[in-house]
Parts: C-alpha cells; sequence; structure tokens
C-alpha cells in the first residue's frame, strides 16, 4: 500500500511575520500548526484564510503564546470545533493570559497595542478563551504523543524546544515513514534566560522554518566565550551614560519573551556594577507573565537561569502613570511594551514625552518591523523630526536612540547551519519579511545544499 499523501497549505505568514498559520493534511484529516493575528490588522482582515480549507482539522499546534501565532486560536476553534489543541506546558498558562488579555484590549479595558483608533467588534470573548482553556492539552519535551484520527495509523509528534521564550517549541511529525520539522520561532543559541533550540535527529523531508532574520549574516551569540555578550556591555554603557545625564532609558519590549530576558540582563549588569541602582519599571501585563516565568523556573529543559524575576525588584507602571510628569523626573529604566512602539501603548506614550528631551535615551532590544513606529525612530538620525503618528505628529529626536544586538530569533548563519544539519528534502521559508526570506533562500541555494528551497507565499499549496 502507497503512504498517504502529505499536503501542506499557508494560510498565514507567508512573506511576513504576522497571522501566521500552516494547515497540514494527513491523509484525510487535518493539522493546524499555529492559528496567530496579524499585529497590523484589524477584525477579520487579522486572521489567517481559515475559510480557505475544507479539511477536517483534528489537531492544533501551538508553537508559542505569542499572539501572531496564538490570537486567533479562539477562531479557529469555533471553525474546527473537534479539534483537540497541543502546545507545551509552559505555554498554556502564557497563552491563556494573552488571549484574555486580547479580548480585554478588543472591549477597550486596557489600552491597545496597535493604535489608539476605534477598535472593531472582538473577534471573540472570555467565554471562548475559558473554551480554549478547557480542549488544551500539554506536552512535555522530548515525549511522543499521538495526533487522533478517524481511520489509519496515527501520527506520532514530539516536541522539542525552540528556544525562543519560555514554552516556545519546534514539532516533530512522524507518519508512514515521513519526517516533518515545524520550527515555530527558533533561537539556536541560548539567551539569558532561554537555552538555546534543540533540534531532531536528521534526516527529515520537509523543513517549515522560521526566516525572521535570514537577511542578517552575522552570528548572534546571547553568551559569548567570556559569558557575557557585548550588546549587554553595551546596553550598560548607554544607560550609565544616559543616567549620569539625569535622563531615563526607554526600553521598548515584548510584555512576553523580550521582558523576561531584558530583566536578566540589566539584572546581570547590576551585579557587574555596570549600571546604577535605577528604578526599572514594566507593563502590568509583563509582570504577570514574569510571575509565569517564575512559577516554571524548575521544570527542566526549558531555562539556562533560575533567577527568579520577582528578586529583580522591579516596579509596575499602569497605564494611568504614562503621562504623570514625576515619572521622568529622575533617572530610570523603562521596559516598557510595545516592543515595535506602536500607537496608543506605553512604549510610544513615553516616547513622544522623551524624544524632544535630550536628558533621555531609548534603547531598542528586539525586533522592527520596517512598518512600525520604532522603526521609523530607530532610523531617524539625531536632531530630525521623525512622524510618531497621533497624538504626537513629528517629534525632534533629541534624545539618544539605538538598536541593540539582542534577539530571540536565530540569525542567517544559524539558520543556514539549521538546514546542513538537518537535511531537508525540502525546505519551506515562512515568518520572514520579503528581503529576509528572498536573502535566506539565495544562500541557502549557493551553499549547494541538496534541499528544494521553496518560499512560502499566501495560499501555497506543496504536496509530498
Amino acid at each position: 500500500m502507497s503512504p498517504a499523501r502529505i499536503n501542506l497549505r499557508v494560510l498565514g505568514g507567508a512573506r511576513e511575520v504576522g497571522a501566521n498559520s500552516h494547515l497540514l493534511t494527513l491523509g484525510s484529516s487535518g493539522l493546524l500548526l499555529d492559528a496567530g493575528l496579524h499585529p497590523r490588522r484589524q477584525g477579520e482582515e487579522a486572521l489567517p484564510a481559515f475559510g480557505d480549507t475544507e479539511v477536517e482539522v483534528e489537531d492544533i499546534f501551538i508553537s508559542h503564546a505569542h499572539l501572531d501565532h496564538v490570537g486567533a486560536l479562539p477562531v479557529a476553534l469555533k471553525r474546527f470545533p473537534r479539534a483537540r489543541v497541543h502546545l507545551s506546558g509552559p505555554s498554556a498558562p502564557l497563552a491563556i493570559r494573552m488571549l484574555r488579555n486580547a479580548v480585554a484590549i478588543a472591549r477597550g479595558r486596557v489600552a491597545p497595542p496597535s493604535g489608539s483608533e476605534p477598535r472593531n467588534v472582538p473577534l471573540y470573548n472570555d467565554e471562548q478563551v475559558e473554551w480554549v482553556e478547557q480542549v488544551l492539552r500539554t506536552h512535555a519535551l522530548g515525549a511522543r504523543f499521538s495526533l487522533d484520527r478517524r481511520s489509519g495509523s496515527a501520527p506520532s509528534a514530539v516536541l522539542f524546544n525552540a528556544g525562543h521564550l519560555l514554552g516556545a517549541a519546534g514539532l516533530l511529525i512522524e507518519h508512514e515513514g515521513r519526517r516533518i520539522f515545524y520550527t515555530g520561532d527558533t533561537c539556536a543559541s541560548a539567551q539569558h534566560i532561554s537555552c538555546a533550540a534543540r533540534y531532531p535527529d536528521p534526516p527529515v523531508d520537509l523543513l517549515l522554518m522560521d526566516s525572521t532574520h535570514g537577511a542578517d549574516p552575522s552570528l548572534h551569540l546571547a553568551r559569548d566565550e567570556h559569558g557575557f555578550t557585548t550588546a549587554s556591555e553595551e546596553l550598560g554603557e548607554f544607560i550609565s551614560t544616559v543616567a549620569a545625564r539625569g535622563g531615563s532609558v526607554l526600553v521598548p519590549v515584548f510584555a512576553l519573551g523580550r521582558c523576561q530576558e531584558i530583566l536578566g540582563v540589566l539584572q546581570e549588569l547590576r551585579e557587574r556594577k555596570r549600571i546604577p541602582p535605577l528604578p526599572i519599571f514594566i507593563s502590568g501585563l509583563a509582570h504577570a507573565m514574569a510571575r509565569i516565568y517564575d512559577a516554571g523556573r524548575e521544570e527542566p529543559g526549558w531555562r539556562c537561569s533560575r533567577l527568579a524575576l520577582e528578586d529583580v525588584g522591579y516596579r509596575v507602571l499602569n497605564a494611568e502613570r504614562w503621562n504623570d510628569p514625576s515619572l521622568l523626573a529622575s533617572p530610570s529604566i523603562l521596559a516598557i511594551s510595545s516592543g515595535m512602539m506602536f500607537a496608543g501603548t506605553g512604549s510610544h506614550l513615553l516616547a513622544g514625552r522623551m524624544l524632544p528631551d535630550p536628558r533621555h535615551g531609548i534603547a531598542f532590544v528586539g525586533f522592527l518591523d520596517q512598518e512600525s513606529p520604532g522603526y521609523r525612530v530607530a532610523q531617524t538620525p539625531r536632531g530630525e523630526a521623525v512622524e510618531l503618528g497621533a497624538p504626537f505628529g513629528k517629534v525632534e529626536v533629541a534624545c539618544s536612540v539605538r538598536h541593540q544586538g539582542f534577539t530571540g530569533h536565530s540569525r542567517a548563519s544559524q539558520l543556514l547551519a539549521t538546514v546542513e544539519r538537518l537535511q531537508p528534502r525540502r525546505t519551506v521559508l515562512v515568518h520572514g519579511d520579503d528581503q529576509a526570506v528572498d536573502l535566506l533562500a539565495a544562500r541557502i541555494r549557493d551553499r549547494g545544499l541538496p534541499t528544494e528551497v521553496t518560499v512560502a507565499t499566501p495560499g501555497l499549496e506543496l504536496t509530498l
């Protein structure tokens, strides 16, 4: 008997980093790989193309708890009500907290992450998030589990630490002699809290790979041979310089992942006496995520640091204080979301106050979409004006601005090494902008690796 046909359809996350979702059809049933929202779109336009498939989805895998991977999960379950949701143990509480926050944003209970304009009708409600919580199935790293099927042999699956943030996992699927590996968002080097990614033994038939930094050839190491990074040292020097002139440093961060890693960096800078003992402020959502990080810090395989984030002694900055004149009266460190400085968020509103004041500094420490306000700020020379959007308009960049070399994703050299190690017959590049996926595809071909390279496009279908 010939093996069942395996089909891949890209529903979102092609030539972009939003609304990530891919449908893998194994015979007659489907496995959905992630169900994310697009960060810059509203309502149904932010969803993956769930309606484009008639396949019965029986299983959904969530690689990690960022909203561009989990934010559309309640909608996916409404579309595929028979589906079971698989994810790692640490991802479960993080995902539920992120979904509850998304509902609060949509209903106007907390500040929006991507604009101060009126919000569309919410895509889901609190009751639907509770439904999600009831169908989650958590799995430990390396523990093989079966994906249910109506007929025929059941595919098996194994989670691998993806290194991106706490709970982030890649998924190896084995079915009728064929092996498929989905990296999710992956980081091949250790960060300050998160361990480096682990990958399955070669070979694989299909590699579905994160390409966020496919255009960046430099090798990122969160910890070099001396145990500390140049980027961390430079961040410490920047903070100390700004504080010495009486200014505060705004560090725009993602509330989940980047904020917790930066808290680890700041704590180590303090211990090494590289920065003065300044107060550190974070947002309420980042605080909730830090508590989940602390609760799971003894779980094996996820963390390379046992640091309790509560020991950093940070303070929670509520939205009511974003415009408080006393907040910037004395030096402090403000690790506030959003990481890309989207309009209406804490980092955006604080930037509007800090950019015209030469005392202050802004240090970006993560990925910046080219259409984001953060990218415009990072690219604007000092002394020139940047369009910050409502309510500020054009603002002069009088303060110091830096973009530090931190990341939760593998760089191009590491992605090339991943392809070389896994020996895939076919490689599909997802989760990257045009420049990232095109340059990475060219580098894989130039390296002469024996794999057929495909750059994912919206609606792409291919068959193994």
